[in-house]
């Protein structure tokens, strides 16, 4: 089993775009909130979250905040339709024909997810019934926690999490899975390193043969 990443790791994540949760919580709130740090690897309720706590707004607008996230993105696609990273569809392939089941641990909501990866040519790939993503938890540490439990019922033994930022190496080691760090998100390969992931590659295409024998080992255990 490969639980993938979405932003940064599958599908890129172009300069340029609006910063769609901070203006859903500017929307609802009828407020002005300064731009934000690095939100990688947090889960959509977790961002949304903290930026209703952290400018005093009423709880009550997180469900309707994320309804609007999920809206604004919509409408940016359909402006600005994503791309998948570099050799991301022949790799989903690729794994496809050698029998391992391509699945989601993304910090998304799961329409937000649909969205980007249809756009970007993904979407049937990936399997939905071994998809975890953040609207299942607050933070992806237990996000990674609730996809262990379940794929355990399912008796998926061997799991390789693959993702673009620290929090994806966090949240493996928090759930026992092996982590494959891709640096085509928005961290470096020397910042990702310093959480010594199991696998480090540049992307999906220069790193893709030792991806393979890595997966490879994994799953023969």
């Amino acid at each position: 089993m490969i639980l993938w990443d979405v932003d940064g790791t599958l599908v890129e994540v172009g300069r340029g775009r609006d910063d769609k949760h901070r203006r859903a919580v500017e929307i609802l709130g009828a407020c002005v909130i300064p731009k934000q740090s690095r939100q990688g690897g947090k889960t959509d309720v977790q961002i949304i979250s903290e930026l209703v706590h952290g400018n005093n707004l009423n709880l009550g607008i997180i469900p309707e905040a994320l309804k609007l996230l999920d809206q604004l993105t919509i409408e940016e696609i359909e402006q600005q339709p994503l791309q998948a990273t570099e050799n991301a569809l022949s790799a989903l392939s690729e794994f496809s024909k050698r029998g391992w089941i391509n699945g989601l641990l993304t910090g998304n909501t799961r329409a937000r997810a649909k969205m980007k990866l249809e756009s970007a040519g993904l979407l049937e790939e990936i399997s939905e019934k071994f998809s975890f993503d953040g609207q299942e938890a607050l933070d992806r540490l237990q996000l990674s926690r609730g996809a262990s439990e379940s794929l355990l019922q399912f008796g998926m033994g061997s799991v390789v999490i693959v993702g673009d930022t620290p929090l994806d190496i966090q949240a493996s080691r928090f759930a026992g899975f092996a982590c494959v760090a891709v640096a085509t998100g928005s961290f470096s390969l020397d910042e990702l390193a310093k959480y010594d992931p199991d696998l480090l590659i540049e992307d999906l295409s220069i790193g893709f043969n030792n991806l393979i024998s890595f997966i490879e080992k994994r799953f023969r255990v």
